[in-house]
């Protein structure tokens, strides 16, 4: 995509680049190059890989060129090789074995409307839309929330080593959430988000604080 015009509205779901993006500044990008002021930009379940970077301006970045702080924007599950391109505005970064060993692919999947996405890890180097995922080695592991009795709300219950994973918030009626911890005595610093490194072998169990009011 090369430009998102004044006040525009761009919606985009599963768009990889694999391709050079040439240019002569940092309006080059691999998924949208430039945006002029306040547009309106979705983009969920995409990244950006270049094979060749040697012809290509040194300002480039490899999803999002220019500044965002003139858009509306909501980036979802966006991932970029971490050796390329300058500073990104967003998305998130990773490695080469994480595009090549299956777990960026096991990301974009669990992204919504992601199931086209796929990957034979040892014959492809990247993810593409297969819409299968064979020979990961993704590490999945499991998550469970404690919260309060009665509480309907879903909660995520897995999570793939190697990206973090923010916590989601509780909603209680006359309550303030206070956090997430790993034991039932609150006696540590509530978490933020889960990351665990490829190798570990770590399920995880979360107790939800929550401070009452009237």
């Amino acid at each position: 995509m090369g430009s998102v015009g004044y006040k525009g509205i761009l919606d985009m779901e599963n768009v990889y680049n694999l391709g050079l993006a040439l240019g002569s500044n940092f309006y080059t990008a691999g998924i949208i190059a430039h945006f002029m002021a306040f547009p309106t930009v979705t983009v969920k379940n995409c990244y950006s890989v270049w094979k060749d970077k040697s012809k290509m301006a040194r300002d480039s970045r490899a999803l999002f060129g220019t500044s965002l702080s003139s858009v509306i924007y909501q980036f979802d599950n966006c991932y970029y090789l971490n050796t390329q391109g300058n500073k990104e505005p967003a998305g998130l970064s990773a490695t080469a074995d994480q595009f090549k060993n299956g777990p960026v692919a096991a990301m974009l999947r669990d992204g919504e409307n992601g199931s086209i996405w796929g990957q034979t890890v040892g014959t492809d180097a990247y993810p593409n839309f297969s819409g299968e995922l064979k020979n990961s080695l993704a590490q999945r592991y499991a998550v469970t929330f404690h919260t309060f009795e009665g509480d309907t709300a879903s909660y995520f219950d897995n999570y793939i080593a190697g990206f973090k994973k923010i916590l989601p918030s509780v909603v209680k009626e006359n309550a303030t959430f206070m956090g997430w911890y790993d034991n039932a005595q609150y006696d540590a610093i509530p978490a933020e988000g889960l990351e665990t490194a490829l190798g570990e072998e770590v399920d995880e169990e979360l107790d939800g604080s929550t401070n009452y009011g009237k």
